[in-house]
């Protein structure tokens, strides 16, 4: 599909943050669709009048805007009709995994319904399972991130049970989660390898090692190294000291 030709003449603009993953994973999505689009910088602290006006409810980033139809979801609108959601078998084992894990998915479908989901359908299981994670886990403002002693103890361990599920039924005897070329699966699961490894370095615990999780681990190398990845990363430099600094204040306030 020529995405350039789906999106027409009319512009397209993505309102972001600089060191946000859900941000990144729209430009991976954009960049890997061949889409040129209009990058605007948000402050969030003094959010814009564009932000204000095409969100005006949850007021956050991302936002893909084309002509005048805008999109709080952009990462799932760009999976329509697009070969790179192709079902994956593995999808519902991971859930029905986490679901019993009790990791607070609450997707309320039949069997029926879970066996004839579309492209979005699987794309958008992907990021409900990544955003479970991440939102609770791995976000600056995360339990890894915010907590100490016996509280990050427990979040170290419900991390190691995620990773473990995305390990035995995502990605396990495969280079990416749909097979051998990058998908919007990965895509979605980006934000985990944007920045697990540098909250790793902030809190000084080891979580995700070859050792334990070695497909998981292979695909965190592979999948920053694309260029379509790697060239659109923050600063890790940067991006660390933000964590570093969200995560002092967090406990500080706690």
């Amino acid at each position: 599909i020529n995405w350039s030709i789906c999106f027409g003449m009319e512009e397209v603009k993505l309102l972001g943050f600089w060191p946000s993953p859900y941000v990144c994973r729209v430009k991976w999505a954009l960049q890997m669709k061949g889409v040129d689009y209009e990058y605007i910088e948000e402050h969030l602290p003094n959010k814009s009048p564009l932000l204000l006006q095409y969100n005006p409810v949850h007021k956050k980033v991302p936002v893909l805007v084309h002509g005048e139809t805008r999109s709080p979801s952009p990462l799932l609108s760009l999976n329509i009709s697009s070969r790179h959601g192709r079902r994956s078998p593995c999808c519902r084992e991971i859930l029905m995994r986490w679901r019993r894990r009790g990791f607070g998915l609450n997707l309320q479908m039949t069997s029926k319904e879970r066996g004839g989901w579309g492209d979005a359908g699987i794309t958008y299981l992907y990021l409900t399972l990544e955003d479970n994670l991440f939102i609770n886990n791995f976000h600056p403002y995360g339990k890894l991130n915010r907590t100490a002693g016996e509280e990050l103890e427990k979040a170290m361990t419900e991390s190691l049970e995620m990773l473990r599920a995305a390990e035995e039924y995502g990605i396990k005897g495969r280079k990416f989660f749909g097979g051998e070329e990058i998908g919007m699966a990965d895509i979605a699961f980006g934000g985990i390898a944007l920045c697990l490894e540098v909250i790793e370095e902030v809190i000084g615990v080891k979580l995700l090692q070859e050792q334990t999780f070695p497909c998981l681990y292979a695909w965190t190398k592979v999948f920053m190294e694309l260029p379509v990845i790697k060239e659109n990363l923050p600063n890790r430099d940067d991006l660390f000291a933000l964590l570093n600094r969200s995560r002092q204040k967090l406990l500080a306030s706690s």
